[in-house]
């Protein structure tokens, strides 16, 4: 048996008893079925993989939208602040004219009183009297103006 040994270690084993002996179709089979699930998982992953990146999309998408909303919300308040801004411009424009108009009509009462009361001594010394003494005649304007008198005749 120790020749026997000596003889087959000198041998060469031949390779379809090696196949057998270490059960290589088995090995083979069980490389491919992992091999298959291995793909299987690898497809799994890239699927999620795709899924993920739609959902940062996705998130990329509403973070600008945000932004531009954000951008919007800031002019709407910039405008609104304008308006108010030229509103109290428009109120102190109106008080401004209240406040000239004030001054123009006391001026006015001022210069109409002081006219007025001209008008009113300048009528109280000139009198214009119309006298008709006889209807053949013509009338005349008798004007009394400081102590003046004056005869005008006036056509009919």
């Amino acid at each position: 048996m120790s020749t026997m040994l000596s003889a087959t270690s000198l041998w060469p084993t031949p390779l379809f008893l090696r196949y057998a002996r270490d059960r290589t179709d088995q090995k083979l089979r069980q490389c491919i079925t992992n091999l298959s699930d291995l793909e299987t998982e690898i497809q799994q992953v890239e699927r999620e993989v795709e899924r993920l990146r739609d959902l940062v999309q996705k998130q990329d998408n509403d973070v600008s939208a945000a932004g531009a909303d954000l951008a919007n919300l800031r002019e709407n308040l910039r405008l609104k602040k304008l308006q108010r801004e030229i509103q109290e411009t428009k109120d102190v424009i109106k008080s401004l004219k209240l406040e000239e108009a004030s001054k123009a009509k006391e001026q006015f009462e001022e210069k109409w009183g002081k006219a007025k009361a001209a008008e009113n001594e300048a009528q109280a010394r000139v009198c214009i009297y119309l006298l008709i003494y006889d209807i053949r005649r013509s009338p005349f304007v008798v004007l009394t103006t400081g102590g003046r008198t004056e005869f005008t005749p006036v056509p009919i």
